[in-house]
């Protein structure tokens, strides 16, 4: 865990990698973390990379999420069943600086399900794929979280 983490807004990290899954909407995904949160409680956070590279002025340009990442963190939360706050948690891939967090607002993470829904089910259309027929394997080495 970053010190960033560690020193100023982690109170308590409940799991680190938790595969989410969901067998009725048919997807699944690894979650990085879930977190207690000094200022936001219970928090699901991932983790990205970017390059924030320096404008033409010097300064040090601020990290822009993408709507996708919130797609993402709308399903794992969607599908792990937990009713948290959502942060994307960005680091600079370019200078070592303190990383950046970004809170989505609930209205995002509602759009950002529907969203996310909509490009399954296109998914799902393309590859001729029907959830409710398929049988989910799990050995007892691994750890699901399902909703």
């Amino acid at each position: 865990m970053t010190p960033h983490l560690q020193n100023t807004t982690v109170v308590a990290c409940h799991w680190t990698e938790q595969r989410a899954v969901s067998n009725l909407f048919g997807y699944a995904g690894t979650a990085d973390l879930l977190i207690e949160h000094k200022v936001h409680g219970l928090c699901l956070v991932d983790l990205k990379t970017q390059k924030c590279l320096r404008t033409a002025t010097g300064k040090q340009a601020k990290p822009k999420p993408y709507s996708t990442w919130c797609y993402q963190l709308a399903a794992y939360r969607a599908a792990l069943g937990v009713r948290a706050t959502s942060i994307n948690l960005i680091v600079n891939s370019v200078t070592p600086e303190m990383p950046v967090e970004h809170v989505w607002t609930e209205a995002e993470m509602e759009s950002g399900l529907r969203a996310f829904m909509a490009a399954r089910e296109l998914w799902n259309i393309e590859n001729d794929y029907n959830p409710a027929q398929t049988v989910v394997n799990v050995t007892a080495d691994t750890m699901v979280l399902t909703a």
